[in-house]
């Protein structure tokens, strides 16, 4: 899990504006509390955060490309590619070179080579800011699915963008009000809009491209539906696998039971109170106990149980902001 988060303003180098960079990135922390990085280049800036459960090989970001010492490109990114593999193979071919193993780099060089016609050739489930360097334009990227958040939020001189609407209500220009008539769309919105005046969201399978001249919104794939190639397209772990063998329930209460408190502490870094991590955990060891399957060691198990309990308080802190907020949102309303 993590997010991103970025600015862009054409007439100024946010260099001198770090600390307002920072509170974006600062305001996102929740998805990524481990690390946060920010990368700068004169009208542009892009914000990373990580959280650190697994640490499977990876690369750094904001992540740069550079050609003859100069950086070109720099990509924020939060999703997973499950033909990065395929992709970089290709890529290889073509003459790029590669430096980590990590679906990040896969983006980033086939951005280089198609342009925001990459896209189309990404199959998983991901947000992403590019920045061109060059040619000064912004590219935010979501997933056709829309299962990745991204929002994005217009000002006078460029955009703020970030996986939440914290990243675009932290910056100090930017009111915190609901739009006129989305009251009944609380605490979800229409795809599209968001909840804050002011504020939209890329749509599902769409990119939107900003330069001096305006914004421009391109869909590159409507959602589709093929069975078949789900499961085969999705087993991209470098980690041990496991096989489906029927349920196992002595088995998984077992491995879960010894895992518990690295399950714990890993909903605990996502949720602010203990209570809440124990209510995630609860659930997903519901959820898991269901069909589990066999695995044949410990390893591949964390890996799979990890994913689900980050998953189910994600659900538990989505729940609890909406709670939270939706009463101040409905009264910016109504006034």
């Amino acid at each position: 899990m993590c997010g991103i988060a970025g600015w862009v303003n054409y007439d100024r180098n946010l260099e001198a504006c770090r600390d307002a960079v920072e509170a974006i990135t600062e305001s996102i922390s929740r998805r990524g509390p481990d690390t946060g990085e920010v990368w700068i280049n004169g009208p542009a800036a892009l914000a990373h955060r990580h959280l650190s459960v697994i640490d499977f090989d990876g690369g750094k970001q904001p992540m740069e490309a550079k050609e003859n010492g100069e950086t070109i490109a720099c990509l924020s990114y939060s999703g997973e590619i499950y033909n990065a593999g395929a992709l970089r193979d290709q890529l290889k071919s073509y003459g790029h070179q590669f430096h980590t193993r990590s679906d990040t780099e896969v983006v980033l060089r086939g951005f280089l080579e198609w342009g925001d016609e990459v896209a189309e050739r990404l199959v998983g489930t991901f947000a992403f800011a590019i920045w061109d360097v060059r040619k000064q334009w912004l590219f935010l990227f979501r997933d056709r699915v829309g299962v990745k958040s991204l929002f994005y939020h217009l000002t006078d001189a460029g955009i703020l963008f970030g996986s939440e609407p914290t990243a675009m209500t932290a910056h100090p220009d930017i009111p915190l009000r609901a739009a006129i008539g989305m009251e009944q769309h609380l605490p979800a919105s229409a795809p599209g809009q968001a909840i804050h005046e002011g504020m939209q969201e890329v749509p599902a399978g769409h990119v939107v491209r900003l330069t001096r001249k305006g914004l421009a919104t391109r869909q590159y794939r409507a959602m589709e539906a093929r069975p078949q190639d789900v499961v085969r397209s999705q087993t991209v772990s470098t980690g041990p696998r496991c096989t489906v063998a029927g349920p196992d329930s002595s088995n998984f209460e077992s491995r879960f039971s010894k895992n518990r408190n690295l399950i714990v502490f890993v909903a605990r870094r996502v949720l602010e109170c203990q209570k809440d991590a124990e209510a995630a955990v609860e659930e997903c060891f519901k959820t898991a106990s269901r069909n589990p399957p066999v695995f044949t060691n410990d390893g591949a198990f964390r890996s799979w149980i990890l994913r689900i309990v980050i998953d189910e308080a994600m659900l538990i802190l989505s729940r609890s902001s909406a709670d939270v907020r939706t009463p101040g949102l409905l009264q910016c309303v109504t006034k």
